[in-house]
C-alpha cells in the first residue's frame, strides 16, 4: 500500500474511500443507543424494563439473541441505565429490598 500514510493503513481508511468520516457523523454513538433503548423499554414496560433488559443481556451472552447492530455488552449497559432511571438498586434481592422500605 505504497503512497498511503501509516495511520490510514492501520484504520483501513485507505480502502474505504476519500471521506469515510462522513458516515461516522451520522452513525449514532453507543451511549445514545443505550439511552434510547433504556427509555423505550421504560416507556413500554415501566418498572419491568430492568428485568427485560437483563433477560436480553443473558440471551445475547448465551447466543440465543443476536443484535448485529449493537456492540457487545449493549444490553448489559441498557439494564444498568434502566436501573438508574427507575431507581432500582442492582444486586439486592427482593427480601433485602423490602426490609429497607
Amino acid at each position: 500500500m505504497a503512497g498511503f500514510r501509516p495511520s490510514e493503513r492501520r484504520r483501513g481508511t485507505a480502502r474505504r474511500g476519500l471521506l469515510p468520516w462522513i458516515a461516522d457523523l451520522f452513525r449514532p454513538r453507543a451511549s445514545d443507543l443505550v439511552e434510547a433503548d433504556a427509555k423505550a423499554l421504560i416507556e413500554a414496560h415501566g418498572i419491568g424494563a430492568y428485568g427485560i433488559a437483563r433477560s436480553r443481556a443473558r440471551q445475547v451472552a448465551q447466543g440465543r439473541l443476536v443484535h448485529d447492530s449493537r456492540i457487545p455488552g449493549h444490553w448489559r449497559a441498557v439494564s444498568h441505565r434502566v436501573a438508574e432511571l427507575v431507581g432500582h438498586e442492582i444486586g439486592l434481592d427482593n427480601a433485602t429490598r423490602r426490609l429497607r422500605e
